[in-house]
């Protein structure tokens, strides 16, 4: 046995002692631990980052549950509303018929606009080509009253 430890004394390095007090006390390595220290934080915060992403979903869930339930004030069927309920629908309906009404007709108006703008731009480039048109058969009436 002691044969066995003497070789691998020889084998080992040096001063195989110094490494081994290297490994049970590593020295203080300052920049070395400010890494561990940022890799810590960093991952610290990448958990808690996540943990919340994770409420937020199990809380959507949640919600989308307790509205399986439940039904829109559209599609609950009408012959189960009372007189009230059914005078409260058909008042919303109207708001949503004005509310669209009113939308449409701003869009028309838009749309009129844009129109009679494109229609007058095009009038506009026409006018200026037919100018330059005529410019060309002046020039070129001018060009054979000089060559004659």
């Amino acid at each position: 046995m002691n044969g066995g430890i003497f070789q691998l004394k020889q084998l080992a390095h040096k001063n195989y002692n110094k490494c081994i007090l290297h490994f049970k006390n590593p020295p203080n390595n300052d920049s070395t631990n400010a890494i561990v220290e940022a890799h810590k934080k960093f991952m610290l915060n990448e958990t808690k980052q996540h943990n919340e992403i994770l409420e937020e979903v199990e809380l959507e869930k949640e919600r989308d549950k307790m509205r399986e339930g439940e039904n829109e004030w559209w599609d609950v069927p009408i012959e189960t509303l009372d007189l009230e309920e059914l005078q409260q629908m058909h008042s919303s309906f109207q708001v949503i018929r004005n509310n669209s009404t009113n939308n449409f007709n701003e869009r028309s108006v838009f749309v009129e606009a844009h129109k009679k703008f494109m229609l007058d731009e095009a009038k506009q480039q026409h006018n200026e080509i037919l100018k330059e048109v005529e410019l060309e058969k002046e020039r070129d009436e001018m060009v054979e009253i000089i060559k004659n």
